[in-house]
């Protein structure tokens, strides 16, 4: 690697490879998007050819975002040369025009491919690009079909764990699991140890053992080995102590009389303290030290524990030098035990570590799963063949991989191998960039390796440096620069902090009409004091005056409780400072950390599961006892318990046989649950409705995913309740708007955001024990490990690493601010303690110390009033909790289009409600003039259909009911079913028109759709009338709808929509033409999308080896005024290939 080059998007040379050091709020995103537009119109690549690789969906959606826009504004400008573009982008198309030579019409015939081929564009994490590499290439790489990918193991790992425990440890000499479950200090070991060790083990982390432990603690045998051997032979492995057939009696005693001496130690001290109790009491009056001790103790055992708690202090030695010796030889005896328990534990857990991958692997290929590090690994293992490079180096010519400091070693090895290696480059002229902040790397939990980074920083062919922050102010960057000014400020010589500057003039802060300081450095004493201190601060930034931020106009504003982010270690911190904020009045909402499953609601299906597993009086009252299942506690003594019994019987038998979405629904509907929840206009009963449905389809993917049995499925609700497992997205949800409410979240989450005023209350951190050390080696291969030993080494290496991502987490945390940093410390040695003391008390007019709230600061904020359902929506009482009325909820097409989702105030439409129907009564003239037709052309039907037939919602209403009463394949049933439909709806039509509405059916069921289908050929049996669907849209909420028509025909399925439009009085008005215009206006566009989007989903759960490019065949309208048996009017047919090639599929289908 050179010297660091300045980095410049409109000049870096595209080739090689390179890599890009992009500090915080440096533009990167914007950075990649003009490179991205460089690549197309300099090198002429398609978007085909262009591969962007990110770490986190959102990074993605960004991304794809910004190129979208970059490419359409660059055609628009190479075009018409319009003002109002982006100057970088003239840039781009001015320059290829001017510098490379080309013509005008070249750089818009590029420009006009991308635009054209914007669905094709290649931006994917990367577990999305190995997904995608490996299905595509299945052959090549030796991967089966269909394989779905497994987005949480926990289940699995807790599968193998318990039979783990069940087999190897239950089963071991009482001897050993007394010396196994002992407690030694903070230490025990259950279940929970095992499921622990299998998840770090999963992430890549292997287990290191201590011969020397052994050799200590197991005798000659052991000792025997050789030098070589040592070092990778695990402690006890052989011994088979995990065996029920234990046979090395030798061990068995050595463990009995070690536990035996240690329990003879500790009996002989507690006695010898107790006898001489009195004693030491009356010779302590001379010693001051031992004096206190003693009159703090009431008695010789209360004195023994403050003895223990103590025990390290050197006055205690000289204090009681005859108890002390004992204690000491207590300690000898312990350190024996603990290190044979060690030991003990570390040989179970090497054999847990080859039967878990064992049997994870046996499962997974059992049932064609996978988990997101096995795509990692298969293809990492497949790039090593030159078939598969060469495939991949013919598809893409340029790649960027994006947030590179949080990719790992085989990640990296990947892109490496197949286009920037050096024997790869002299062969091809690939561009590859990897962009990234190694002082932004946080998430070593989730493998990311910067020794990786600095690799590729050595290997690649260029280095640049983006050191322009667009995101903070002037004076805030200086601050900063000195903050951060500190010796190896990251502990790494080779991650040095580089001074930025300024990428824009941006207006200060204002604090008493002057510039305001930019940090401030706040102090508290005790961690109590911490949340006052906090939100006190919030209170007073926005309730005084003498704040203010630039707004635009060049005008100053008051600061809104948007402007303030908080930002916090972990998310229990987060909801203390939210709590404390609501007391105060303060609107505050936590960033993704609230869980449906944490809700009220989950907790009463918990309730109603367990009823429904066992049938009980005791069961049955406390799952039917809540107001919106339709009872309270007098109802519930009223009730018939054996008619109760056998409703819940019932429910058992629907769980057994269709599962437990069908078993739920079937009781929301025996019990009104949607009507009571929705009575009045109860917004709390809307929430409580939407978590109802959203549990219901996480119950429903956990059962179909993991194929779990009732009993399994009851234990996994109840192990996500209490948060006993990870926390995944589709879990997650937004209760609230953020768009006037201050913002909490950890430091993980805040990762490319910002805020105008940041807020730091715990960057006080230091070493935390914990169960496992981790820490990654020094030497080569540098592999991320676990260790049960505590040795010194061990400890030193877990400490400096953990140090270390410490202190890049303060920086990631005060570099989100644009104007200003608040940050709290009480001065105890901590990762933040250094920073604070290279700055001597700090910087004048840069970093300054604050020492309390403006005193004439209240405690509540008053203009909290206008955000009464915000503060309500913070407290722990659910029946205090109405839900909010933001982007999160129950939504609809309807809702969407008219811009209302619905839980504000109204039901999700049934079928046949007016707002699923109402657009069809609107008369649309697509032609400019009067649509009347010639009354001579028309016959009776169409005189019927065009005229007498009402139009409007009723209608709609009508012609839905009739279709799905009829037998399509069955012309003697018809008369039946119009019979039946103008007795429930003879304002629609009389008697006279049954002779029209038979007329009508035959035209719908007889006109060819497409090439070869036909309605009345459909089978009955293979069609679902009006099939409602609810699907997940993480942040969003849920997506829920009626489809008129779902069915398959010649083994392809299709989704139709039965419309009533009056668009005209002649067929011409239902032309192509005409009905694709309806279509388009009355975004129907988006309403197939949505259907189609429930229907593959649908499939692919049911069917297996479900193919969509073979299997679905479109989605069909027919407007029914305007089909003719015959003719193409009123048809409207979107083949199914041309609805997938939409990116609103690109989570269902690939």
């Amino acid at each position: 690697m050179g010297d660091m080059k300045p980095f410049d998007a409109l000049r870096v040379p595209l080739e090689g490879s390179n890599l890009i050091e992009a500090s915080a709020g440096t533009g990167k995103t914007y950075s990649i998007a003009v490179l991205a537009l460089r690549m197309i119109i300099e090198r002429k690549l398609t978007m085909r050819q262009i591969l962007m690789v990110t770490f986190t969906n959102t990074a993605v959606a960004e991304l794809e975002m910004r190129i979208r826009l970059f490419v359409r504004q660059a055609y628009s400008y190479a075009c018409h040369r319009e003002d109002g573009v982006d100057e970088n982008i003239k840039k781009v198309v001015d320059g290829a025009e001017q510098r490379d030579g080309q013509d005008k019409e070249s750089v818009k015939k590029h420009l006009a491919r991308a635009v054209r081929d914007l669905d094709d564009t290649q931006i994917m994490t990367i577990h999305g690009f190995c997904q995608q590499t490996l299905q595509e290439f299945a052959f090549e790489t030796e991967q089966a079909f269909d394989v779905e990918v497994l987005t949480d193991q926990t289940l699995l790992n807790e599968r193998i764990c318990n039979r783990f425990w069940r087999e190897e440890i239950s089963v071991l000499d009482p001897v050993f699991l007394e010396l196994l479950l002992s407690k030694c200090g903070k230490s025990t070991f259950t279940k929970s140890t095992l499921t622990l060790f299998v998840k770090k083990m999963l992430s890549g982390r292997k287990l290191i053992t201590t011969p020397v432990a052994a050799e200590e603690s197991l005798g000659a045998d052991e000792k025997s080995l050789g030098a070589d051997e040592k070092k990778t032979k695990p402690a006890l492995d052989g011994m088979e102590v995990a065996a029920p057939e234990v046979k090395d009696h030798s061990l068995l005693e050595k463990v009995r009389q070690s536990l035996a001496k240690k329990a003879e130690a500790y009996h002989l001290f507690c006695q010898t303290v107790e006898s001489q109790f009195h004693d030491m009491r009356r010779e302590s009056q001379s010693n001051a030290n031992a004096r206190t001790l003693l009159e703090q103790s009431e008695s010789a055992s209360d004195f023994i524990a403050k003895y223990e708690t103590r025990w390290g202090s050197e006055y205690l030695v000289s204090c009681f030098p005859g108890i002390a010796e004992l204690y000491e030889s207590y300690l000898e005896q312990h350190k024996e035990v603990l290190c044979l328990r060690t030991s003990l534990i570390e040989s179970l857990l090497v054999k847990l570590q080859t039967v878990a991958e064992e049997r994870l692997n046996e499962v997974k290929g059992r049932k064609n799963v996978v988990g997101f590090d096995d795509l990692i690994n298969s293809l990492w293992k497949a790039v090593k063949k030159e078939n598969v490079c060469r495939l991949l180096r013919d598809k893409y010519a340029s790649v960027f991989i994006d947030e590179f400091q949080d990719t790992d070693k085989k990640q990296y090895e990947i892109f490496h191998d197949v286009f920037s290696a050096p024997e790869v480059q002299k062969n091809h002229e690939h561009v590859v960039f990897y962009i990234g902040d190694p002082k932004q790397s946080i998430y070593g939990w989730r493998k990311a390796d910067l020794n990786t980074y600095k690799t590729a920083r050595d290997e690649v062919n260029n280095v640049y440096t983006m050191n322009s922050n667009f995101r903070s102010t002037s004076r805030l960057i200086d601050a900063l620069n000195c903050f951060f000014s500190l010796g190896n400020a990251f502990l790494d010589p080779k991650i040095r902090y580089i001074p930025v500057g300024a990428g824009t003039k941006r207006q200060e802060m204002r604090e008493q009409g002057a510039q305001a300081v930019p940090v401030n450095i706040c102090q508290y004493k005790k961690l109590e004091d911490l949340q006052d201190k906090v939100c006190g601060k919030v209170v007073e930034l926005l309730s005084s005056n003498k704040y203010s931020i630039p707004s635009k106009g060049g005008t100053w504003r008051q600061i809104r409780p948007s402007d303030i982010g908080i930002i916090v270690r972990t998310n229990d911190q987060a909801k203390i400072i939210r709590n404390e904020l609501a007391r105060r009045n303060v609107p505050a909402v936590t960033l993704d950390d609230t869980r449906v499953l944490s809700s009220p609601q989950a907790m009463q299906i918990h309730y109603v599961l367990q009823a429904i597993r066992k049938p009980g009086r005791v069961s049955l009252a406390r799952a039917l006892l809540n107001p919106y299942f339709g009872y309270d506690t007098q109802a519930i003594i009223r009730m018939d318990d054996e008619e109760e019994l056998e409703r819940f019987r019932e429910l058992r038998e629907t769980w057994n046989k269709w599962g437990i979405y069908n078993a739920l629904s079937a009781f929301l509907k025996i019990y009104r649950v949607r009507d009571h929840c929705t009575a009045e206009g109860d917004l709390r009963g809307l929430r409580a409705v939407t978590n109802y449905l959203h549990i219901m389809e996480l119950l429903h993917k956990a059962e179909t995913r993991s194929f779990l049995s009732p009993d399994e499925l009851i234990s996994w609700l109840s192990r996500e309740i209490t948060g006993d497992s990870p926390v995944e997205d589709e879990y997650q949800q937004r209760i609230e708007s953020d768009e006037n409410a201050v913002q909490v979240t950890t430091i993980h989450k805040c990762k490319g955001l910002s805020y105008g005023i940041v807020l730091a209350p715990y960057l006080n951190m230091s070493w935390i024990d914990r169960e496992f050390l981790e820490f990654q080696l020094p030497d080569p291969p540098q592999e991320y490990v676990v260790a049960i030993n505590r040795t010194d080494e061990y400890v030193k290496m877990a400490k400096n690493q953990f140090e270390q991502e410490n202190r890049r987490l303060i920086y990631v945390t005060l570099t989100r601010a644009v104007y200003k940093c608040y940050v709290f410390t009480n001065n105890t040695k901590s990762s933040l303690k250094p920073f604070l003391d290279a700055l001597h008390g700090g910087i004048p007019g840069l970093i300054e110390p604050l020492d309390n709230t403006d005193e004439n600061t209240p405690y509540r904020w008053a203009g909290g009033r206008e955000h009464k359902a915000v503060k309500q929506v913070v407290s722990r009482n659910p029946s205090d909790v109405p839900p909010m009325q933001g982007a999160w909820g129950v939504h609809s097409f309807s809702s969407i289009v008219s811009e209302k989702p619905l839980v504000q105030g109204q039901q999700a439409a049934a079928p046949g409600g007016q707002d699923i129907y109402a657009e069809e009564g609107r008369r649309t003239n697509l032609h400019g003039g009067s649509t009347a037709g010639s009354a001579d052309a028309q016959t009776a039907y169409d005189s019927f259909i065009f005229d007498r037939l009402p139009r409007g919602a009723k209608t709609g209403v009508f012609i839905h009911r009739l279709f799905q009463q009829l037998v399509f394949d069955d012309p003697r049933s018809w008369p039946e079913a119009v019979d039946r439909a103008v007795r429930l709806f003879p304002h629609c039509c009389t008697e006279e028109d049954k002779g029209h509405l038979l007329t009508m059916i035959n035209h719908v069921l007889h006109v060819r759709i497409g090439e070869d289908l036909v309605l009345a050929h459909v089978n009955s049996r293979e069609k679902t009338q009006e099939m409602a669907f609810f699907y997940n849209m993480h942040s969003e909420g849920l997506m829920m709808g009626f489809m008129d028509l779902f069915f398959r025909y010649n083994n392809r399925y299709y989704i139709l929509d039965w419309k009533s439009n009056y668009l005209g009085n002649t067929l011409e008005d239902y032309n192509t033409l005409a009905v694709d215009s309806i279509v388009s206006e009355n975004r129907y566009d988006l309403q197939y999308n949505i259907y189609t989007k429930a229907a593959l989903l649908h499939l692919q759960c049911k069917i297996k080896g479900f193919d969509a490019a073979r299997d679905f065949g479109g989605v069909v309208y027919l407007f029914i005024r305007g089909i003719r048996a015959g003719l193409t009017n009123g048809v409207y047919l979107k083949e199914g290939a041309q609805v997938l090639g939409q990116p609103f599929f690109s989570d269902v289908y690939p």
